[in-house]
């Protein structure tokens, strides 16, 4: 149209290619003078727009390459949708509560026919960096009593009932006078205790969440396994049939050694600090190495196979030593809501219903009602109940406060116990309310042993 061509050569004189081009030395005039023109803030825009698309396209392209070339990372993160994502895991899980460092927390049970109690409370403020702690044992007519508050400067203790002063361990000197002597601490093993002390005030030595996400230690180790793609295998998910993709992998001793290896190089400086301290205070690692060993031992050989239908983990297949599992997640309102588990020829079977905001699982072993989980969304609670009433639990949690209780007593070595344990968001820090502050290293061995006599009688 005659509007388009005007158009054209209105775009062609501008870009120079049209027949009334400029001279050279006009070009140049030209050019100097585009040079020296600001961009527009819509093309400033327009470019940067283009950057964060090439950005997003690069970003998108590199994780969908890692993604497709190694299925156990699809496998790891179907089989975690399919285990945690779904609200009895949540309403089962406190960490949402306790993960960013400031929490207050109680302990509690009793045994009433011993005469036996215990209650703790324990607080801690990640952003002030700081704790508190106090305690109440009863045993038949004796009481005993501690409080303690802890900072990066000091620790407090009092101990009612048995001295009337508080004591303060300014721990960053290190020194603890004639307490040393008494607990047969050396000079190393004081600067060790300081130390562990300095770390735990810092609460850098906590483990992260992402400990076992795909990108955390465990899960990289597991995605760094050898596979093999298995026969797909038929599977029964929401009522139907379904073709599922098979992976395998086979888990060997030198597996298991890097897997140990890894949490070894995962510690943070922190805590390889606490590990060398404890050493240093006669406390050896051996035990819990040694049991990660035989951990690793017994893992040693087993085969591993998953089914994935569309992001969930459909069926999961043991061979480890002498057990042999099938474990079927056969779906529902969410993927694990149903399961069918075939262990060494016994089963277990979960069937959960949902009316409105409540969900109720029965839980059968061979066949047999062995338990029911009552789980109400709307107020957060959750009833476990086995089927002879011989353990009755209560779980509540609404995202700020986290209980697990038992009204009904637990019959423990044939006492009968009850007992709660809770965490909250809020931190309750509270400091020993003494008149009198003692520094401990003004203690020296005759008040060492009024106190220790004075402790002795109280627990007479």
């Amino acid at each position: 149209s005659e509007s388009e061509d005007s158009k054209g050569k209105v775009s062609d004189t501008e870009s120079g290619e049209g027949e009334d081009s400029e001279s050279p030395e006009q070009g140049d005039i030209n050019e100097e003078t585009r040079e020296e023109a600001p961009l527009k803030s819509y093309d400033v825009r327009n470019v940067l727009l283009i950057l964060v698309a090439v950005a997003a396209v690069i970003v998108m392209a590199v994780s969908a390459f890692a993604l497709f070339q190694n299925p156990l990372v699809r496998v790891l993160a179907a089989s975690r949708k399919t285990i945690m994502d779904n609200d009895i895991m949540k309403a089962l899980d406190p960490m949402e509560i306790i993960s960013d460092g400031s929490f207050s927390s109680n302990f509690s049970f009793s045994a009433s026919s011993t005469g036996v109690s215990f209650g703790a409370d324990y607080s801690q403020d990640g952003k002030k960096k700081q704790q508190s702690f106090a305690a109440t044992a009863n045993v038949g007519l004796a009481r005993v009593e501690l409080q303690e508050y802890f900072d990066r400067e000091q620790v407090l203790l009092f101990m009612p009932g048995v001295t009337g002063n508080s004591y303060s361990y300014d721990y960053r000197n290190g020194k603890l006078g004639d307490l040393a002597g008494r607990l047969g601490l050396t000079e190393e093993k004081e600067e060790a205790l300081a130390d562990i002390l300095s770390v735990v005030a810092d609460g850098k030595w906590q483990r992260s969440r992402s400990f076992i996400s795909p990108g955390g230690t465990v899960g990289k180790w597991f995605t760094g396994l050898d596979y093999e793609k298995a026969d797909p295998a038929e599977c029964e998910v929401n009522g139907k049939k379904r073709n599922c993709k098979g992976y395998s992998v086979r888990v060997e001793s030198e597996d298991m050694e890097r897997l140990l290896d890894l949490l070894a190089k995962e510690r943070k400086s922190d805590r390889r600090r606490i590990r060398d301290d404890l050493e240093t205070l006669g406390f050896s690692e051996s035990a819990v190495c040694s049991a990660g060993r035989k951990i690793a031992d017994t893992v040693t050989g087993g085969q591993f196979t998953f089914y994935i239908w569309r992001g969930q983990l459909a069926q999961f297949v043991c061979e480890l030593n002498n057990t042999s599992a099938v474990i079927s997640f056969k779906g529902g309102n969410y993927p694990a809501q149903n399961v069918d588990a075939d262990v060494n020829g016994r089963s277990v079977a979960i069937r959960g219903v949902t009316d409105g905001n409540v969900e109720e699982i029965s839980v059968l072993l061979d066949g047999d009602n062995a338990g029911t989980v009552k789980y109400d969304r709307s107020a957060g609670d959750m009833d476990i109940v086995t089927a002879d009433r011989g353990m009755y639990l209560r779980i509540e949690n609404d995202g700020k406060k986290w209980k697990l209780s038992t009204d009904d007593p637990l019959l423990i070595g044939g006492a009968p116990l009850t007992g709660s344990l809770t965490f909250e968001k809020d931190p309750k820090i509270i400091k020993p309310g003494t008149e009198k502050v003692v520094d401990i290293t003004e203690l020296n061995n005759e008040a060492l042993s009024r106190i220790g006599e004075s402790l002795f009688e109280l627990l007479k």
